[in-house]
């Protein structure tokens, strides 16, 4: 299995979204088409099984934009022996409660063992909290295996913005009010990639390139010990297969999944062997001498750096540094 050691594989059937939200790493909002084939989906996991993975994920986008899927990909996931299925989602569909469980009954019968709700500052501007209600309520009365909650906080989660009171608060009031008895609630840090890096980074102090020259890929937010063997990998509905946002290491459309998987060596990638050996500041180096000017406010972090560099090398590398909807609008 060349140098994975996967545990997980994260499916993104689509980079639609209801939503377009500040944060989002795909850059997702309702004017991006595409939506992955059945057919490759279900093969994905079928691949996927056959490495023992313990999970598939699905996110997005908004995978309930895909809800035809969700099941078939549950369906085969417990045929191959796949112990457990996520699904993510930002709760758009549950407007009354009723619907919400109907939705998630359907889904639980067909398999997905595990189901989580984005709930956040960024989240909020496009979905009333009480859809978020209606659908942790029928997530307990369903009875999934678990059910999770991730709210995103810019910078640190005691860091005093106006995103992170908005979300302290609503992850507080949910909980005054009964609805997390049960529910694993994560407050997470944002990865600063994606549209996060034009929106959100103006709200935070800056470094020098300098400053961040011993920065490493930080393993809150991948699912890695390094870059040379990841535990988990996404695949979105146009077959690239990366190992973090926009670094791309095959298509499984081109391919297949598992030719990919096993083929993998970060020593062969020009990306990731210069970030697992050089870190980020490696990569900013590599940029400026292909042409790049540094930013001149500077960085958040050793991710916003990486993210910027990589956002200019995408000419030079096309079929390594993609999709390409996470660099561009």
């Amino acid at each position: 299995m060349g140098q994975l050691e996967l545990k997980g594989i994260d499916l993104l059937p689509t980079f639609r979204c209801t939503s377009r939200c500040r944060h989002c790493s795909y850059r997702s909002s309702s004017e991006l088409a595409g939506e992955m084939a059945l057919a490759d989906a279900e093969r994905y996991v079928e691949e996927a099984a056959s490495y023992s993975v313990e999970w598939i994920w699905l996110g997005g986008g908004e995978p309930f934009l895909c809800r035809k899927m969700l099941p078939s990909v549950a369906r085969v996931a417990k045929e191959t022996g796949v112990p457990d299925v996520y699904v993510v989602t930002n709760g758009y569909w549950a407007r009354n409660p009723a619907k919400a469980f109907r939705e998630l009954s359907l889904l639980k019968h067909a398999g997905i063992t595990i189901f989580s709700l984005s709930i956040d500052a960024f989240h909020q501007e496009h979905v009333p909290l009480e859809c978020l209600k209606n659908a942790l309520f029928a997530g307990k009365e369903v009875g999934f295996k678990r059910i999770g909650v991730s709210g995103q906080f810019l910078g640190s989660v005691d860091l005093d913005t106006e995103f992170n009171r908005v979300t302290e608060g609503n992850l507080r009031l949910l909980e005054e009010e009964g609805y997390f008895e049960g529910v694993k609630v994560s407050r997470e840090v944002l990865r600063l990639c994606g549209r996060a890096t034009d929106s959100l980074t103006p709200y935070l102090p800056t470094k020098d390139e300098e400053e961040l020259k011993d920065a490493k890929c930080d393993p809150r937010w991948l699912p890695i010990e390094n870059l040379g063997k990841p535990r988990a990998v996404e695949v979105d509905w146009q077959g690239n297969v990366t190992t973090c946002t926009g670094i791309c290491i095959g298509n499984a459309k081109e391919t297949s999944l598992s030719r990919v998987l096993d083929e993998y060596d970060y020593k062969e990638h020009p990306i990731t062997r210069i970030l697992e050996d050089e870190g980020p500041y490696g990569l900013l180096q590599l940029a400026k001498r292909s042409g790049y000017t540094p930013a001149r406010r500077g960085y958040v972090d050793g991710c916003h750096m990486c993210f910027d560099a990589r956002r200019y090398l995408m000419k030079f590398y096309p079929g390594q540094l993609r999709p390409a909807t996470c660099y561009t609008e």
